[in-house]
């Protein structure tokens, strides 16, 4: 168990993992520590010696040592103190801690060393009720537990309102468990299972697990595969998704021993199914559509539809759906069967689970379902709702077709049950994510927060909905400019990461601090968030997550005048898109600005890039620049909340060429897009960029729009001081210094 969770630490979450090493104790410190346990004089140097040279500095060997003195009489307590006898010549001291363990239990009278054997198959803690269950033959067990606490074998606590005792090291248990015999071992974890069912009848679905472990090394494999399930179940049910993959992983390796030629397929899918959703909830997406796959082929249901067919039908499809095809709806009355509620839920995560690795693969998954709606009574049928919607998000996605995601966003809502938590969630959902990458900004009053309707559906296991729901709506909010809410929304995605154990709201809370940060102008914690993000995010294998975080850091090291740094998260993300085939707007955005802003960088700090009788590399600034801008300009076409910013870096780029008339032309229609849509924080830093460039003696123009360069700079003072923006009031300050 150990050496899984370190596993795991390393490769998850490394950031918050330190190893500590302990070195063994030196030679003085041992003897510190057999004085300080026994405070006598007369233990001879001989013995001391052998004790030191034997522990290794181990202080737990030690304990046991000076403790099995004390066991055979070689070290007696009278009147308060320690005293050594005669029978101290005798001691031999082992070599190995597993010795001095086994010599320590080999002592205890015949009785009291069964029960502790018992004790050791129930396994490190044993609930009291389960031992005096099993060891029905042993008597006087009260009396004998009372003994193993006083020569500190074992401790007692209180746990699941039971008492329960454990060994004070698990060396001790694993001591006394290697003793037994492996036949009498098997028998008694069948015993120490069947107690468990009898006594903890009324609440066994507690015991699930343990119920299978036991089963397991009892051998029982039908018993153990039925428990593998249970405890899988009522994992996923609270969501311990690790626990839920680990005993359904093991369930299938035990079906598929005992039934390699005759293994049911039904069966299969069903472990496939949910090892599937555990990964799912684990975000090891790639793993999971794998194991969804797997399912999907024993339902016999294909899973890579044909592309140039799928795309034939899907077009098909929009257009009857365009032309009234919402209509169909009123006659579809089919209620989806059990099996095919399984199905739609699994097809719906399998479309979400591609997002975060395969854009291309996502959208024709979602079209090849897209008439799978038509067959079912939407309004009644959360599943089918859901792959609608989600249908209706695709083209939004991919940042074509806003129309289209809103009509199907309107045939949704006219059929949506609002008493359906699944379905209310679903829309609202996916209605955000709609109205952020379309610019709908103004969409706040109409989405539902409520602290109950939110709980309901964390217990519903929305939380993929939930997370993508705070997720993007922080992201909203960061972009006008409005602060005072990030808080509470960031604080809800760590709430659901933490309580209902989903790492993609922690990692969505770790990336919506950082992009807070940046638009905050709080650039050094921004960049010390976007490592430890970035950090996290290799480890988790997740390159999408990456590539967004690359480019981000990226800008955040040029406004920090890190160009160096700047160039390396740049050169990283290229590698990662070059393995990418069609990347999403979403993903590529970040990394264009930032290509771009370092473009602008290198011009304004090349005194000679315009100067044509320059070096070559040089000579080409102008021109990458260009390049670069453009496929900005390109990008935020599918992807149009970054507008402002891109225009305004458009103004720098033919400002720094000299085509000042250009220049304002794109810082003009930066200012009214910012305007319009409240992205204050863009639209402040617009102004800014606008009065510290007119007020440059090499400027043609005093004003834009009939403002002037002071007027600008005073707009952008009033914004920056509004959002507490103190990093651009720095800025801001020091040009007007340099004004004198």
């Amino acid at each position: 168990t150990g050496d899984k969770i370190i596993k795991s630490l390393t490769e998850n979450s490394s950031i918050y993992y330190v190893e500590i090493s302990l070195k063994p104790l030196t030679g003085e410190m041992s003897e510190t520590l057999i004085h300080n346990m026994l405070n006598i004089r007369g233990l001879s140097r001989t013995i001391i010696d052998q004790i030191i040279e034997r522990s290794g500095g181990n202080p737990f060997f030690i304990e046991e040592v000076v403790r099995s003195f004390i066991d055979e009489g070689a070290v007696v307590r009278t009147n308060g103190e320690f005293k050594v006898t005669e029978k101290v010549k005798d001691v031999v001291i082992p070599y190995i801690i597993n010795d001095v363990l086994m010599a320590r239990i080999d002592r205890l009278d015949e009785k009291t060393r069964d029960l502790v054997k018992v004790a050791s198959v129930i396994g490190r803690n044993f609930f009291y009720r389960i031992l005096t269950e099993v060891a029905k033959t042993v008597d006087g067990i009260d009396d004998r537990l009372t003994y193993l606490k006083q020569i500190e074998l074992i401790r007692e606590r209180k746990r699941m309102e039971e008492l329960e005792y454990l060994f004070k090291h698990a060396l001790a248990q694993e001591a006394a468990y290697d003793s037994i015999l492996q036949q009498k071992r098997k028998n008694l974890h069948l015993l120490v299972a069947q107690s468990i069912e009898k006594v903890f009848d009324n609440r066994l679905h507690e015991f699930y697990g343990m119920l299978a472990l036991h089963y397991v090394k009892g051998e029982n494999h039908e018993k153990a595969e039925e428990y593998l399930i249970k405890a899988g179940e009522e994992a996923l049910r609270s969501s311990s998704s690790s626990e839920a993959l680990n005993y359904y992983q093991e369930g299938l390796k035990l079906y598929l021993q005992a039934n390699q030629d005759t293994a049911d397929p039904e069966k299969l899918a069903m472990f496939e199914k949910n090892i599937a959703i555990a990964l799912y909830n684990k975000c090891r997406w790639e793993e999971a559509v794998e194991h969804t796959d797997n399912a999907f082929r024993y339902w016999n249901i294909p899973t890579n539809p044909n592309k140039v067919f799928t795309l034939l039908k899907s077009s098909m499809n929009i257009f009857f759906l365009l032309t009234g095809l919402y209509q169909f709806f009123k006659n579809a009355k089919h209620i989806p069967s059990p099996r095919e509620k399984e199905m739609l839920d699994l097809w719906y995560k399998k479309g979400t689970a591609l997002v975060y690795f395969d854009t291309t693969r996502f959208f024709f998954h979602l079209l090849g379902s897209f008439d799978m709606p038509i067959k079912f009574d939407i309004a009644k049928s959360s599943d089918t709702f859901s792959i609608f919607t989600g249908s209706a998000v695709i083209f939004s996605w991919v940042g074509v077709l806003f129309t289209i995601s809103q009509k199907l966003l309107m045939i949704s809502k006219r059929h949506m049950d609002e008493n359906n938590i699944q379905i209310s969630m679903n829309y609202q959902t996916v209605y955000v994510i709609f109205c952020f990458l379309s610019r709908k900004w103004d969409l706040e009053q109409q989405v539902n927060l409520n602290t109950d309707f939110i709980d309901a559906a964390l217990k519903r296991g929305l939380f993929w909905e939930a997370t993508n729901l705070f997720g993007w709506l922080t992201h909203l909010k960061t972009l006008k400019g409005d602060f005072s809410g990030c808080d509470s929304m960031i604080a809800k995605l760590f709430h659901i990461g933490s309580t209902c154990n989903y790492d993609l709201a922690t990692i969505y809370a770790r990336l919506y601090i950082t992009i807070y940060y940046l638009n905050k102008g709080r650039l050094s914690e921004a960049l010390i968030e976007a490592e430890r993000e970035y950090f996290i995010s290799t480890k988790n294998h997740s390159e999408l997550l990456e590539l967004i975080l690359l480019g981000t850091k990226a800008e955040i090291q040029i406004r920090l005048g890190y160009f160096e740094n700047a160039k390396e998260s740049l050169k990283q993300a290229k590698f990662i898109l070059e393995k990418r085939e069609f990347p999403a707007p979403h993903e590529l955005v970040a990394f264009l600005i930032s290509q771009f802003m370092a473009d602008l960088f290198l011009l304004e700090n090349n005194p000679n890039a315009m100067n044509k009788t320059s070096r070559n590399d040089v000579a080409l600034l102008p021109k990458k620049a260009y390049q670069s801008g453009k496929a900005a300009l390109k990008i935020i076409k599918r992807y149009p909340p970054y507008r402002e910013k891109v225009y305004r870096l458009m103004g720098e780029y033919h400002w720094l060429i000299g085509k000042q008339k250009k220049a304002l032309k794109w810082w003009n229609k930066s200012i009214k897009t910012g305007e319009a849509m409240g992205a204050r924080p863009d639209l402040s830093r617009t102004y800014f960029e606008v009065g510290k460039r007119l007020l440059e003696p090499g400027s043609k123009y005093k004003t834009l729009n009939g403002i002037t360069a002071e007027e600008y700079l005073q707009k952008a003072r009033t914004l920056f001081k509004e959002m507490d923006l103190q990093w651009d009031l720095d800025e801001l300050d020091k040009v007007m210094s340099a004004r004198g």
